[in-house]
């Protein structure tokens, strides 16, 4: 049954392509003797419509490709940030971690001694 939908919709995307490119080429053959005037910075006059059409679906093309390189640049651009930002709370919290071990051994050392230094009281008092 699996097979089956697979291969029913591999079908059907080529059907999809078939009828996009016969529209396509429905729109080119409808569009192949006329002339257009276009204002792009400057006048050009009589511009045959099907090179028009083709570059600016060229633009569009690099358009898109470049802008898609852009978001994934700054996609990179977030990620080295989060993990910069990630080492530098790592190194916060391990020299807080090596504070912290420090204080407690300094404060078990003092109460080493001050247990040390009464029980030594105590035996002398007794």
């Amino acid at each position: 049954m699996g097979s089956s939908l697979k291969s029913l919709w591999v079908y059907l995307k080529v059907g999809c392509v078939a009828v996009l490119g016969l529209l396509l080429l429905i729109v080119l053959l409808a569009n192949r003797g006329y002339k257009t005037d276009v204002w792009l910075l400057t006048q050009f006059k009589n511009v045959p419509t099907l090179w028009l059409m083709a570059v600016t679906a060229v633009v569009s093309v690099v358009a898109f490709w470049v802008l898609s390189r852009v978001r994934g640049l700054m996609a990179q651009v977030r990620r080295v940030r989060a993990e910069r930002e990630e080492a530098a709370r790592l190194a916060r919290h391990s020299a807080l971690a090596r504070e912290l071990s420090e204080t407690e051994r300094r404060i078990d050392q003092k109460l080493g001694r001050a247990v040390g230094g009464e029980a030594g009281e105590e035996k002398v008092e007794r």
